[in-house]
């Protein structure tokens, strides 16, 4: 079965120089990763993947010397390096958190200061090269990695150093309109003070939910996998059926509302919403329901069926290859007899009805779902296009590589390398990319790409990097950034695909707030110098079904002395109960004004009315106007 595979950008772009996600290494999704590095070889892995290294790896004064680009490429595609050749200083920047290692000088600065540096940098067959050993403080300074004190170790046997650490993903704000997304909190009906480490979409309007047992060590069990309670949710977060991880090993979706499980015995089920068993899986268990039917790998003679939710054979057909129905159509794959000199057979896609008749004829190298009336297709020369389901080309197939289509628009890659933005006819609207050398794309979805490159950005010095491009033009962290700086909410969501918001658990304040008249839910916030600062507008989500408005501080409160740690302050309109504990996630929709210091308290309780008033304003008009 072919697989495709997307990206999503987030709003963890932002992390390190914007306002921290949460409060609690809780409310991020933990993965484990190991790094491993033979000295004397170029063998350098991540979770036992192969990075590209080109030159071998050695110890210098009884340390362990790791090239700095391959670590932090590895560490995160993203991550940037500059360098310069007459002060040896190499600037790394990920996440917008930049650290300078001066070579000369046998130094690491972080924002937050000089770092301990073990052993001697130094720049070898071209490559600038870092003991292992400050490994350790240089990942301690970027928040989104957990760093134990025995991350770092060595098998002398073998001449491996391994490095441990944990990869925190923040939970972000999504659309209001669904549950969506591994890792993330529910934001629609589920309340968020229920945690889960996963939710995932059923179809149907049920989801899915993960609890992991052993989180809290950050490891996984003996057997290399978490232990996990089960949950199936209506669109309301109530929890319709639990299964314990000692009788169940593993339970998924596969659309339709229709559940696959893996019990500790040894038998698999497909069930429904209900816990009804539909049929105990006696071949492959199916790759996922679409319009009622799924496929399945009959054991037997290695073809594939499409099986109906009750198990039976729909379609009395088998094929090489096949995919799931889309539009009431389906793409399958037949195998050419295998010619002489060919490793392995080629396969030719063509289209299928739920009937088992050809609609259209297997011809292609590469076949997709229909959506809108139009497919994906690719010819036996790897020329991409667009065709309907009569098989007419509707985008002649002339293109390296397409994106799906998103409100009417496309990505296209021309042969010469361009990339160009086209409408459903196939018509040229603009030039997206050119003067690069394009090394890849991930369609992101919500129409935006994901671009690896590689630039010039000095004379005679190209660049790796990954670069992120709409139907506009190229957007990068530091365009998000300045629209935060502007606060200009509603371009920063269109950046994003989902509005920008800040999540963490309520905490106990020292009740100022609730003196004044205004009680607040206090978030703190891991940056000392977070891009936004100042009084906004705002939404709640997780404290009830719908976003509550509410006004909030961000910064320092100038007018109270002897407070200096930065806090999002929220006092949440017409809201009368305590919610401590309570994980909510705030949504910034307008400034009103920067923080500023009163001669008094009278005087900021004034100030503070001032911006209900505003806000109550401003929601009434949004109330009028919808």
């Amino acid at each position: 079965m072919k697989k495709i595979f997307c990206m999503a950008l987030s709003a963890a772009l932002l992390a390190g120089s914007v306002p921290a996600y949460a409060a609690e290494e809780s409310l991020f999704t933990k993965t484990p990763h190991t790094f491993t590095a033979r000295v004397g070889t170029t063998e350098f892995t991540k979770d036992g993947k192969a990075q590209p290294l080109d030159v071998p790896m050695y110890i210098k004064d009884g340390y362990v010397m790791l090239p700095l680009r391959t670590f932090m490429k590895a560490l995160d595609a993203d991550a940037t390096l500059a360098w310069s050749n007459g002060t040896k200083l190499a600037e790394v920047t990920l996440h917008d958190f930049t650290l300078t290692f001066d070579i000369n000088g046998n130094r690491i600065w972080a924002k937050i200061g000089q770092l301990p540096v073990f052993g001697q940098m130094e720049v070898k067959d071209g490559r600038v090269f870092v003991p292992l050993r400050d490994w350790d403080g240089v990942l301690k300074c970027f928040s989104r990695y957990i760093v134990d004190a025995d991350a770092l170790s060595w098998d002398a046997e073998t001449k491996t150093a391994a490095v441990q650490l944990t990869e925190l993903t923040a939970v972000t704000a999504n659309d209001t309109s669904s549950v969506k997304g591994t890792g993330e909190a529910a934001v629609f009906g589920i309340p968020l003070t229920e945690r889960y480490d996963d939710i995932k979409s059923i179809g149907c309007d049920y989801f899915i939910a993960e609890k992991y047992l052993n989180q809290d060590s950050g490891k996984p069990n003996e057997d290399g996998n978490w232990d996990t309670d089960w949950f199936v949710l209506d669109h309301q977060g109530k929890v319709l059926y639990a299964y314990d991880s000692k009788d169940v090993s593993y339970l998924r979706g596969y659309g339709d509302g229709i559940v696959h499980m893996d019990k500790r015995d040894g038998t698999t089920l497909i069930l429904d919403v209900k816990d009804n068993t539909q049929f105990e899986v006696a071949y492959s268990a199916p790759y996922g329901f679409s319009e009622g039917l799924a496929v399945v790998l009959d054991a037997a003679d290695q073809k594939y069926v499409y099986v109906d939710t009750k198990g039976k054979v729909a379609i009395p057909l088998s094929f090489d290859e096949a995919e799931g129905f889309s539009e009431g159509l389906a793409a399958v794959g037949v195998d050419l007899p295998k010619e002489e000199g060919r490793q392995s057979a080629e396969t030719r896609y063509g289209y299928i009805d739920k009937k088992g008749g050809w609609v259209i004829e297997p011809k292609y190298r590469n076949a997709y779902a229909f959506q809108d009336g139009l497919a994906k297709v690719e010819d036996t020369d790897r020329n991409i296009g667009y065709i309907d389901k009569t098989g007419k080309e509707v985008i002649p197939l002339r293109y390296r590589k397409i994106t799906d289509f998103w409100n009417g628009k496309a990505f296209a890659r021309e042969k010469s390398g361009e990339v160009i933005l086209i409408d459903t006819t196939g018509k040229k609207l603009k030039s997206i990319i050119t003067g690069k050398y394009m090394v890849d794309w991930v369609d992101c979805g919500n129409g935006i790409i994901s671009v690896d490159v590689t630039e010039q950005v000095a004379p005679g010095r190209e660049e790796y990097a990954t670069l992120y491009f709409d139907e506009n033009g190229r957007i990068s962290s530091s365009c998000i950034r300045q629209a935060l700086e502007q606060s200009d909410f509603e371009k920063v969501s269109g950046l994003l695909g989902k509005p920008y918001a800040i999540s963490g658990h309520i905490v106990h304040g020292d009740k100022i707030g609730r003196d004044l008249g205004f009680p607040t839910a206090n978030l703190p916030i891991r940056h000392y110098n977070p891009i936004l600062s100042g009084v906004f507008i705002t939404r709640v989500h997780g404290l009830e079904e719908k976003p509550l408005p509410s006004v909030s501080m961000i910064g320092t409160r100038p007018t109270i002395e002897s407070d200096r740690h930065i806090m999002l302050e929220t006092h949440i309109l017409d809201f009368g109960r305590t919610c401590y504990g309570s994980l909510v996630q705030v949504e910034f929709l307008k400034k009103l004004r920067d923080n500023q210091k009163f001669p008094d308290l009278n005087a900021l309780k004034k100030a503070i009315q001032n911006d209900v008033d505003t806000a109550r304003s401003f929601f009434a008009k949004q109330k009028t106007s919808a």
